[in-house]
């Protein structure tokens, strides 16, 4: 059970860098370095792009500081009911085994109705690995070829309808940007960009390390008294929000962590670029036929809403292939076999 805490502790850290971070936050403590310049400046002519920004070369400035913009992009995502995402991942962890990870992840989340759908491929080393996720009707179905030794299936499921608005919570990215953003200790201007057509203003957004590593305790059910000493050493966010609507076109996410435990140290070193278009297009998630033959792993879960499904560190939901004992991307659900998972997140450090 203390393995199994390890890895979840780890997993957690990982997983926030889509956007969870910490509880608390100064609001209005946050620096403006690019303020005075070109930080202020928006376009209102020109054609309008995907995020509801627009472009253009006429002009007008925006005097908001970072902490009225932060609270404006906050305002602006609650209103989102869909949007698509696309993320690129690259994990380098050391330690007891030494490993370079990318993962990258598409998917459209329907936030009216709370259901999703992910496509991700993984690779570490000369492994490749590729699973799709559904959620629907409060139930996740995750599809790769990797499960058919150990289930007999390529579909799997389980039911995550106990405490599913703390599931949804976790696995909305949207709703981990706004978490990020309302909890950052430190906020910065740093001028505007064009990103996939769309100007926007760039905000740096950094969280406290007790912050950052308090949540995953607290997101994921875990108990904050772990003997695992966990180490965040860099929680920094780059936000790149729409001119005109302030929804994010782009997050940069880098993170930094180390896990100490038995006299062994593993480091996480943890960079992700997520890219948002599609809001307000319509998101019709349907599940195929084939899910009917899914294997029901829902009475094998560990009690954490998040975890009874797998994690991502991506996108958002994930479930892992099904060959346990190799990389973190080619083992089960934390679910299905969470000892075994467990164990060889520990002993490998390639959980995360």
């Amino acid at each position: 059970m203390r393995r199994q805490r390890i890895a979840v502790l780890v997993v957690a850290l990982g997983v926030l860098t889509a956007g969870c971070a910490g509880l608390t936050g100064d609001g209005d403590g946050g620096t403006t370095a690019a303020e005075t310049t070109d930080a202020g400046e928006t376009t209102d002519a020109g054609e309008t792009t995907d995020a509801g920004g627009t472009t253009g070369a006429t002009t007008e400035t925006d005097d908001r500081g970072p902490a009225e913009l932060r609270d404006d992009a906050v305002a602006a995502m609650d209103d989102v009911e869909t949007y698509r995402i696309a993320v690129e991942q690259e994990v380098v962890v050391s330690g007891p085994v030494a490993q370079r990870q990318t993962q990258s992840t598409t998917g459209v989340f329907d936030r009216q109705n709370r259901e999703l759908q992910l496509d991700t491929t993984a690779e570490s080393g000369a492994r490749t690995s590729q699973q799709s996720i559904w959620v629907v009707d409060r139930t996740q179905y995750s599809r790769s070829d990797q499960y058919v030794q150990q289930f007999g299936s390529r579909w799997v499921e389980v039911d995550v309808s106990d405490n599913f608005s703390r599931y949804w919570k976790f696995q909305d990215t949207m709703t981990r940007q706004q978490a990020v953003l309302e909890n950052a200790t430190t906020l910065e201007l740093a001028g505007t960009e064009t990103v996939n057509g769309t100007d926007a203003r760039v905000l740096r957004a950094d969280v406290s390390s007790e912050d950052y590593k308090d949540l995953a305790a607290g997101l994921f059910g875990v108990d904050g008294e772990s003997r695992v000493n966990i180490t965040v050493h860099r929680a920094n966010f780059t936000f790149y929000l729409a001119t005109g609507t302030d929804l994010p076109v782009r997050t940069e996410a880098q993170i930094n962590t180390t896990l100490s435990t038995r006299g062994q140290e593993v480091d996480q070193n943890v960079s992700m670029t997520i890219d948002y278009h599609g809001y307000g297009e319509p998101a019709s998630i349907e599940l195929p036929e084939e899910a009917e033959s899914a294997v029901n792993l829902s009475n094998r879960s560990t009690g954490s809403p998040a975890l009874a499904a797998g994690v991502d560190s991506g996108g958002s939901a994930h479930v892992p292939a099904a060959d346990a004992g190799n990389d973190r991307w080619a083992s089960p659900p934390v679910a299905a076999v969470p000892e075994a998972v467990a164990s060889e997140a520990v002993r490998t450090g390639t959980a995360g």
